[in-house]
């Protein structure tokens, strides 16, 4: 959520890759409706300059809800699942570990 409203403020150079794993900046009521800029006509937009956006989120995170963030903004590159062991979705290593997720991030995937 940081990087995402960062990357909206403030002028900088252009990101190759913005990786979201296990993101709740889709949830609603809670995140999504007062993010900076707000959504418009219900989505979120990808932040300027970012060429590419990942996200992946395993199905039993309960924070990345949704879990397919391309639902609620527009411009997301790869929307995956990463399937984790139910108690280690709440680790980001634990994504970082995937093979598909470091094929993702390689635009491999």
């Amino acid at each position: 959520m940081i990087a995402y409203e960062a990357l909206w403020s403030r002028p900088g150079p252009d990101v190759d890759l913005l990786v979201t794993l296990r993101s709740p900046l889709g949830l609603p009521s809670v995140v999504f409706e007062r993010l900076c800029p707000a959504p418009r006509g219900g989505l979120g937009q990808r932040p300027p300059r970012v060429r590419r956006w990942v996200n992946l989120a395993d199905a039993g995170d309960i924070v990345a809800v949704p879990r397919w963030l391309s639902t609620k903004f527009a411009g997301v590159d790869t929307d995956g699942e990463a399937p984790i062991h139910s108690v280690d979705f709440h680790r980001v290593a634990s994504y970082l570990r995937l093979p598909d997720v470091t094929r993702a991030i390689a635009g491999l995937g």
